[in-house]
């Protein structure tokens, strides 16, 4: 078999695989191409809204900014901040049950550090932790799905549901830079009056803005109501055969999950960021789920845990 026929057959089982959430392993081209979706945790934080907090909390009310030249500010947020570490299982309907998201005051100092060595005119009013904190009802956080294991595609599309007790967060904005009028909202979709039926991902950290020209179009969303489920729709397509690993992004610090920088995300596709929010506190009685959504929800239940796998 040819070089350029096998990288052809490549890129349309990474389409097919990734599309139809075939268990990946059944359906390899080689040892090079072992391709599994994973979603990892991250920081949500609005930081002109809150300086001194790592993590935006929504439960009395949506974060708000007016006046010239207001933007939303997620510059410390996803894969430019810390990773949440999850505690959780897989059950044996391919769930992944999360009890717990946590936020590591080691990881912080170790992170702190590494950004003012980094840059000497990097300042910030967030402060060291006390403790480790683990997230409670109304705080945010990010989910960013990658497709790990396959560097040169064509297009790849990844469907995965969630449980009930979380909802996706908004941002809205009004009005011109330039005008006193202008106003930012960041919230659920109660507290933003944005249509709850769907979200838009976050936009500074999804396949377009990681990897530039490289990416023709990006059709993520998160649905709140679709076939009876709600789902992450990750969807990114490059104009050809392209190479979306290591993310070519270098505005940003990427953190590696000590907390130290650099991380390029070689070997790891980012498709796209989303942000939720907790509508009340992980635990075992209470998890957050995960599993693969194929749009029938009783069709296509997973029977293997390979296919999604959360870090």
């Amino acid at each position: 078999m040819s070089k350029s026929f096998k990288k052809v057959l490549a890129c349309l089982l990474a389409v097919l695989m990734v599309t139809f959430s075939v268990p990946f392993t059944a359906l390899a081209a080689g040892s090079d191409f072992t391709p599994d979706v994973h979603i990892q945790f991250g920081i949500l934080n609005e930081n002109a809204a809150d300086a001194e907090s790592w993590v935006s909390n929504f439960s009395e009310g949506p974060l708000s900014q007016k006046g010239k030249n207001t933007s939303a500010d997620f510059t410390m947020s996803s894969l430019a901040a810390p990773e949440l570490t999850a505690s959780g299982s897989v059950s044996t309907a391919a769930k992944y049950s999360v009890t717990g998201l946590t936020l590591s005051k080691d990881v912080i100092d170790t992170y702190l550090a590494a950004r003012a060595d980094a840059d000497p005119d990097f300042e910030t009013d967030k402060t060291a932790l006390d403790a480790d904190y683990t997230l409670q009802a109304g705080d945010a956080f990010t989910v960013t799905v990658r497709m790990d294991g396959v560097n040169t595609v064509y297009g790849a599309s990844a469907e995965i549901a969630y449980s009930d007790n979380i909802e996706p967060v908004y941002v809205v904005e009004s009005g011109a830079m330039t005008s006193t009028k202008r106003t930012v909202t960041v919230g659920t979709a109660a507290q933003t009056g944005e249509d709850a039926d769907s979200a838009a991902s976050l936009a500074d950290y999804d396949a377009t803005a990681l990897y530039g020209d490289s990416i023709a179009a990006d059709g993520s969303v998160v649905k709140t109501d679709y076939d009876g489920q709600h789902y992450m729709y990750a969807e990114v397509y490059s104009g050809s055969t392209s190479s979306w690993s290591p993310v070519t992004n270098d505005e940003i610090p990427f953190a590696n999950a000590d907390g130290t920088l650099g991380k390029t995300y070689a070997g790891q596709s980012v498709m796209t960021t989303y942000m939720f929010v907790l509508k009340s506190t992980p635990s075992a009685d209470n998890p957050v789920e995960f599993w693969v959504h194929n749009g029938n929800t009783a069709g296509h239940a997973k029977s293997s845990t390979d296919v999604l796998i959360l870090l």
